[in-house]
């Protein structure tokens, strides 16, 4: 899996890279609380249905590592929350978005331990004013919809337009 991941990590263009950089300055909040996560999560288990899918959604604030959001649609289980879980420890070693990890991967080999972390889509770091304090993780998607969700649910919850990413998804 790890080489695999690695093999990925080599298609990523330059121009991938700097889509998936402006997307996370974009996609910054005001103020990020455990009511935030109840909207957020709401909106993103209401977006997941026009995919026709039910993910599992997972919100871990940083200061205290407890889960402030956690949902599992009917056909998930607790896979889906470990797979969102080790997403989510991609974000938290580098900062960045579990996809752009696996982005940056090419030039930085050392950058993840492979066996404890997944950086494939599907989790991104919630930041406040430049910090991130919180990290969203879903899992259960199929076809690069994980990414795609996030990029809906986020955009529309911040009410910013993003860049549009063309690159790899997986």
């Amino acid at each position: 899996m790890s080489q695999d991941l690695m093999v990925l990590a080599q298609q990523f263009s330059e121009e991938d890279k700097a889509i998936l950089a402006a997307i996370e300055q974009r996609l910054v909040f005001q103020v990020f609380d455990s009511q935030a996560a109840l909207a957020l999560g709401a909106l993103l288990v209401e977006e997941a249905v026009a995919f026709g899918e039910e993910p599992a959604i997972r919100m871990e604030r940083l200061s205290d590592g407890a889960a402030i959001f956690q949902y599992i649609g009917n056909s998930g289980g607790e896979r889906n929350i470990g797979f969102a879980q080790r997403k989510m420890a991609a974000v938290r070693a580098t900062g960045f978005s579990s996809l752009y990890s696996l982005a940056l991967l090419a030039d930085n080999p050392q950058l993840l331990d492979l066996e404890s972390t997944l950086p494939v889509a599907g989790a991104f770091p919630i930041r406040v004013a430049g910090e991130m304090v919180a990290i969203l993780g879903i899992s259960g998607l199929h076809h690069g919809n994980d990414h795609r969700l996030l990029m809906v649910a986020l955009s529309k919850y911040l009410g910013v337009d993003l860049p549009e990413y063309e690159g790899l998804i997986i």
